[in-house]
């Protein structure tokens, strides 16, 4: 991820709430003051660079997830794809695994139907726990309880990372089935 500050970049303010409609506004706006077109030949290939960065700064702050790792990078976390999971969450996300594999060599698309809207609806919960806890965190000064809010906004944008590959199942699921068809 860049080291810049999307939120910056589009002139918002760096919380996890954002106002669509004000990033879309932005974007659009700054979009248009960066457009290669616009620059003279010789600041061509800079306003090009501009205009690829604000791309993927509202890439980024339009998308629940991108947005989280997005303020944990400014805070100076990373989460890296070996990070140290609590193995309830592994175990849970097994037995959705499990779930879903035999759903689909059973061909039932009537449990695939259940096991895809229950995702979404833990998805959004989530989402919902994330955006609580992104709220407490910025309302927080430094000290040792922001740590651990800080950790816990990790904890949680980790358990999102698993539900999201978990629901990317389910569209290759309908891939497959399209394919056939």
């Amino acid at each position: 991820m860049s080291s810049s500050d999307y939120f910056a970049l589009l002139g918002l303010p760096r919380r996890f709430a954002v106002d669509r409609a004000e990033l879309e506004r932005r974007y659009l706006e700054r979009s248009r003051a960066v457009h290669p077109d616009r620059a003279p030949a010789e600041e061509r290939s800079g306003a090009a660079g501009q205009a690829m960065e604000l791309n993927q700064a509202y890439r980024a702050l339009k998308r629940d997830l991108p947005r989280a790792e997005h303020l944990l990078a400014l805070e100076g976390v990373t989460i890296g794809d070996n990070q140290p999971v609590a193995p309830e969450l592994l175990a849970e996300m097994l037995e959705l695994r499990e779930q879903l594999d035999e759903a689909k060599q059973a061909g039932d698309r009537a449990l695939l139907d259940r096991l895809e809207r229950a995702a979404r609806e833990r998805q959004r919960a989530e989402l919902g726990e994330l955006a609580a806890e992104f709220a407490a965190l910025e309302s927080q000064a430094a000290g040792p309880e922001r740590a651990d809010r800080l950790q816990a906004v990790v904890d949680r944008v980790i358990r999102l990372r698993y539900l999201a590959r978990y629901r990317d199942a389910f569209e290759d699921e309908d891939d497959a089935q399209e394919g056939a068809a």
